[in-house]
């Protein structure tokens, strides 16, 4: 068994959502899949996966439709050659399981390949429409966007589809944890008119996922330790019991209230295919009403952020004084009875050089009438190295650690100087590597 897979990161193609470089199939084909804590299939479009090429590919009778916050697709269940990893320190599975998607609604995978969910495996259901569905005969691509078509899929018997982190795990490759070290839930844009390539090379906009015992990699994190357990093993919920901006009072979430078609198991998750926070519409008013008295004098900059309209919005970086704003505290049940605190620095809740350079976006936000969950995403993932460790107690476990080094919690002066910021962390970013393949060695 290996010990650990160390995978790059990347957020560029993503627009904020961090990405891993897989190869499918054989003769291989290097596919960018957005990393989705928050989902469990794994899906390829065929815009960049040719599947007529791989001579791997097994067809299955199955189909699977998968919808999330913002997007939706339906397609074949196959299974080829996957394999995770570069050089030495990397991991084939010889016949995994993935879906090859039509959208059903447009830039669901934003500029990605596709999805690698890597949540439990209840969520990755399937429907088995008992003959091979695979290829996707033309009339099925016509009928994609027909509900009709969509209810018939749905009625047909459900199965569970094992998901490519389970057969990772199963075959011994690792063990059931994985982590990721980022510092960012926007693409940080250093000057203006960059190319893809450009914003792929600054350092703020790469990361790092551990697969199978994240613990080791001690020149990624402190070992202070939090724990918090799960509450279920589907999403990774946890039971959120307050946030509090600094000396405030606490805020209370509402009462959760699970819905029968939808169970959703607790009042929060943690998930890192958000760029975002989303709290419940209540819970985000009493925020937001906090935050401008603690900042009086910028108040004002909050109000382009009242309600999320899909697009990243940007104010002018020279109008935000970042050292003014408070940390944002959310506390959770911990083990034994304890509670335990997370803190979030305006470092993180404030994207710097985002959506462009010299501009600023906002990263908590909320949804007409949302009153289901919090959803903890990226934001509140960049200030920790964040693991998610599925086999510690009954359910699992989250776990955050200070990283060794966070640029995105330095000063004002560092956010305005790209510069400063891009020559600290091309020094992080060489020292990990080169202690990590020393350990390879």
């Amino acid at each position: 068994m290996l010990h650990s897979l160390l995978v790059p990161l990347n957020n560029v193609k993503g627009k904020g959502d961090f990405c891993a470089e897989l190869e499918i199939g054989e003769p291989s084909q290097l596919q960018t899949l957005l990393l989705d804590s928050g989902s469990s299939s794994l899906v390829l479009s065929p815009q960049h996966y040719d599947a007529s090429i791989d001579q791997r590919i097994e067809p299955t009778t199955l189909c699977q439709h998968v919808k999330y916050g913002v997007g939706e697709w339906l397609g074949p269940v196959v299974s080829s050659q996957i394999t995770i990893g570069t050089g030495r320190h990397k991991a084939t599975i010889r016949s995994a399981f993935f879906a090859i998607a039509e959208e059903r609604k447009a830039n669901t995978f934003v500029r990605t390949s596709g999805i690698l969910g890597l949540a439990y495996e209840p969520l990755n259901t399937a429907h088995d429409l008992s003959i091979n569905t695979f290829p996707w005969r033309p009339e099925c691509s016509e009928k994609v966007q027909s509900e009709l078509f969509l209810r018939k899929v749905l009625n047909s018997p459900k199965k569970q589809v094992n998901t490519f982190f389970s057969q990772c795990v199963e075959q011994g490759i690792v063990p059931d944890q994985f982590g990721f070290l980022v510092h960012r839930s926007s693409v940080f844009h250093s000057k203006n008119k960059e190319t893809s390539e450009q914003l792929s090379a600054h350092p703020l906009n790469q990361g790092m996922l551990a697969l199978g015992k994240p613990h080791l990699h001690t020149q990624l994190h402190k070992n202070d330790f939090i724990h918090i357990p799960l509450v279920c093993d589907k999403y990774y919920n946890v039971n959120l019991l307050g946030v509090k901006v600094e000396s405030q009072a606490m805020l209370t979430p509402p009462p959760f209230i699970e819905h029968k078609s939808k169970p959703s198991n607790s009042n929060c998750f943690v998930d890192s295919g958000a760029n975002a926070i989303l709290l419940p519409e209540s819970l985000f008013t009493e925020l937001m009403q906090n935050l401008a008295q603690a900042v009086p004098h910028q108040a004002h900059l909050l109000s382009a952020y009242q309600q999320y309209n899909g697009k990243e919005v940007g104010i002018p970086l020279n109008n935000l004084n970042l050292s003014e704003w408070p940390n944002i505290q959310f506390t959770f049940s911990g083990r034994k009875g304890r509670s335990e605190s997370l803190i979030l620095t305006p470092y993180s809740y404030w994207q710097t050089h985002a959506p462009e350079c010299n501009q600023a976006s906002f990263k908590i936000t909320t949804l007409p009438g949302w009153q289901a969950q919090t959803i903890l995403g990226l934001p509140l993932m960049c200030e920790y190295y964040t693991i998610f460790d599925r086999q510690a107690g009954d359910k699992g476990a989250l776990v955050f650690a200070s990283p060794r080094v966070a640029p995105h919690r330095l000063s004002d002066v560092l956010h305005h100087d790209w510069k400063a910021m891009q020559s600290l962390c091309k020094h992080f970013f060489k020292r990990v590597n080169k202690r990590h393949n020393k350990k390879q060695e």
